[in-house]
């Protein structure tokens, strides 16, 4: 991850214009995703799909987010761990926005080269399942 100078300055700033911001992500120029999502959008969009306006890779949040989220459901040793906040924080009605202000660079896949071979499908496919099996 590489985050611009600004770029804490700015969470606080889109935090600090609307309160009822509890948990944010900052968009990815280079991000094909986040590319179409800004062609529509100018400072943030609220929203709580995983690799769209939840990125895993990029959180900042409250307190509040904190108390709702901690401890980190140990199901999850990586992946989906992100699905599973995006969904506890739409749970508890805690507004969440992708920024646009301000730039991450997302080094992608860098996570998925270092799984050991034989632990790739319980890692991915694996924790989809226990993904899915919590919150049917």
């Amino acid at each position: 991850i590489i985050l611009q100078e600004d770029t804490i300055s700015e969470v606080k700033k889109i935090m600090g214009l609307d309160y009822n911001i509890s948990s944010l992500s900052v968009h990815d120029k280079d991000y094909d995703l986040h590319k179409n999502l800004l062609k529509q959008y100018t400072f943030f969009h609220e929203g709580y799909r995983t690799s769209y306006e939840v990125c895993g890779w990029n959180l900042f949040f409250n307190k509040k987010v904190l108390d709702k989220v901690s401890p980190f459901d140990e199901q999850f040793s990586f992946f989906y761990q992100d699905n599973d906040y995006a969904n506890i924080l739409l749970l508890n009605n805690l507004k969440h926005v992708l920024s646009f202000t301000t730039s991450i660079k997302h080094l992608f896949h860098q996570s998925h080269k270092l799984i050991e071979k034989d632990k790739y499908y319980d890692m991915t496919d694996g924790l989809q399942k226990t993904y899915i099996k919590k919150w049917k």
